[in-house]
């Protein structure tokens, strides 16, 4: 039997998108009211352009009707928007179809995306079953070597410390980190933000934050250290498993592992775990200026 929901905190959007416009130049908070409830959005202006959005975390916005979500439309429609952006996840159980209807209504258009969800539907027995057979070895290994210790915390030592494997991550990518070190080391005062820990000698060699939120786990952002310690103890590994297990204990519907467009490894890694394929929509809208000056842009672009 899956046992019942224990934790009481649950991630709060407006909170973490206020926290997060701290660090960012020109990022302001904002939200749309409506029957009741509150959208909330980023705004920002650039080049004379005024741009709104929900983040990826607007997937924790309020479940809302799709006579609510239209009202939202036109709202964002009034504020007259050279580019209006609302993203909705997986637990809006909206169907293309009806997305498409609202989207050709109101003068907005329609992406779908996907996303890797994780069902803890499930014994401990059964979630095992749902690994492939090279993800079920690797936990056999790091469950018999035991040379790790994995764990949740609030400790703010531990997200101060993640910025360095995040550093460390970016760098193997190639790229530069999105998020800066003073953002990271105070996000444990976010309700529902946890650090997931496996430490080796006393060493943090992986971490994994965490958003919980009602019936749902996100993995919003990992990173570990790949030399040949962490690697032979499958650190990545065990955190992942963990966080799974735990969700299972406790009594969450899923996991969601994110989006991995355009990396297909990335993708391959979270297909290892078992998790599905879930649609998600972006319903957007640009002013005739915008749409105009943004192809002539491209031309411009394009011929250089």
């Amino acid at each position: 039997m899956v046992k019942e929901i224990s934790f009481t905190e649950v991630f709060n959007y407006e909170e973490f998108i206020i926290y997060v416009s701290k660090f960012v130049s020109g990022y302001e908070f904002e939200s749309v009211l409506c029957d009741g409830f509150s959208v909330p959005y980023i705004k920002t202006q650039k080049n004379g352009f005024l741009y709104t959005f929900s983040s990826p975390f607007g997937l924790y916005c309020p479940v809302i009707s799709l006579g609510q979500l239209e009202k939202v439309l036109i709202e964002f429609t009034k504020k007259g928007l050279s580019l209006g952006i609302i993203n909705i996840g997986p637990e809006s159980n909206f169907s293309k179809e009806d997305l498409s209807i609202i989207a050709k209504k109101n003068n907005y258009k329609l992406i779908e995306r996907y996303c890797h969800i994780f069902k803890c539907d499930t014994n401990l027995e059964g979630l095992l079953g749902k690994f492939n057979e090279t993800r079920r070895k690797h936990i056999k290994r790091y469950l018999k070597y035991g040379k790790l210790n994995v764990f949740r915390t609030k400790d703010s030592f531990y997200f101060k410390e993640y910025y360095k494997l995040y550093e460390d991550s970016a760098r193997r990518w190639g790229s530069k980190t999105v998020y800066s070190k003073e953002m990271i080391a105070d996000l444990w005062t976010i309700n529902g933000v946890y650090m997931w820990v496996a430490e080796l000698n006393g060493e943090m060699v992986s971490g994994m934050i965490c958003f919980y939120h009602n019936d749902s786990i996100f993995d919003w952002l990992a990173a570990s250290y790949i030399d040949k310690d962490a690697k032979n103890n499958y650190a990545a590994v065990a955190v992942q498993y963990e966080v799974i297990k735990q969700a299972q204990e406790l009594g969450y519907l899923y996991v969601n592992m994110g989006a991995s467009e355009g990396l297909h490894g990335v993708s391959n890694y979270k297909d290892s775990w078992g998790a599905n394929l879930v649609p998600t929509f972006t319903l957007y809208k640009q002013s005739f200026l915008y749409s105009v000056l943004k192809g002539v842009r491209n031309l411009i672009l394009k011929i250089k």
